[in-house]
């Protein structure tokens, strides 16, 4: 299918080719950067500060991986970066945490009421009081 467009005969194919590569070109032209982020101005020697001639000085930032040419020693234990929590910290803990969860189990098993006549109270109660919590009366 072609469409007449101002004199030029154009098909939908190339049109769709000309639209994505004025994408592309754009995209790429986007990345066409050639500023160092690492680098910093030195001082020449008449104490002025270096322009575009001046060498770049490495900050310690890394941008990647680095070939130091030697494989890395994958046999040495990683150090922990704080003390590591005993046995006994840890049944401790578990303990304490295992007595808190049983009381609270047992408030909850205690506490709602399961007669009907009851919930429809309490709902009836509820719904006043919520009321009058929010028009702050």
């Amino acid at each position: 299918m072609t469409q007449r467009l101002d004199r030029l005969s154009f098909s939908r194919s190339a049109a769709v080719a000309l639209a994505g590569f004025g994408l592309l070109s754009a995209a790429l032209a986007g990345c066409a950067s050639t500023s160092n982020g690492n680098t910093v101005p030195r001082a020449s020697s008449s104490g002025q500060v270096g322009t575009a001639s001046s060498k770049s000085v490495d900050t310690g930032l890394s941008e990647g991986p680095r070939n130091t040419g030697t494989f890395p020693n994958l046999n040495i234990p990683p150090k922990a970066a704080t003390a590591q929590i005993t046995p006994d910290e840890k049944t401790a803990d578990t303990e304490s945490l295992q007595a808190a969860q049983q009381a609270k189990a047992a408030r909850a098993a205690g506490e709602a009421p399961t007669d009907p006549a009851v919930l429809r109270k309490l709902a009836a109660t509820h719904t006043a009081d919520t009321l009058k919590v929010i028009e702050g009366q």
